[in-house]
């Protein structure tokens, strides 16, 4: 399973930068990308993405959640990823690097 990933780009960071700027404090938000539905034994429907999701994550595949947590101390982002073994690895993306990059 390849990832189609554009999660740093410029744009979603920003997306995501304003979205958290209007959540409230000690807040979490999950968002999942959507399911890949099986039309036979060896084909799917075409995968249509979250719309909410690739705002914020620039993400195109099917069973990704982002998680975004707001708290007191900061955000952190977490990405779950499903591996083709169907075990979930998790990325934990730190706002702490976001942040240098929207303000480098």
């Amino acid at each position: 399973m390849q990832l189609k990933i554009s999660l740093l780009e410029e744009r979603h960071i920003q997306n995501r930068k304003k979205y958290l700027d209007i959540v409230n404090e000690n807040s979490v938000t999950i968002l999942f990308s959507g399911h890949s539905y099986q039309k036979s034994a060896d084909q799917d429907y075409p995968f249509s993405v979250n719309r909410n999701f690739y705002y914020l994550s620039g993400i195109n595949q099917a069973n990704v959640i982002l998680v975004l947590v707001k708290g007191i101390n900061g955000v952190k982002e977490y990405l779950l990823i499903e591996e083709n073994d169907c075990l979930p690895v998790v990325i934990f993306f730190f706002m702490s690097f976001v942040i240098h990059l929207i303000h480098r």
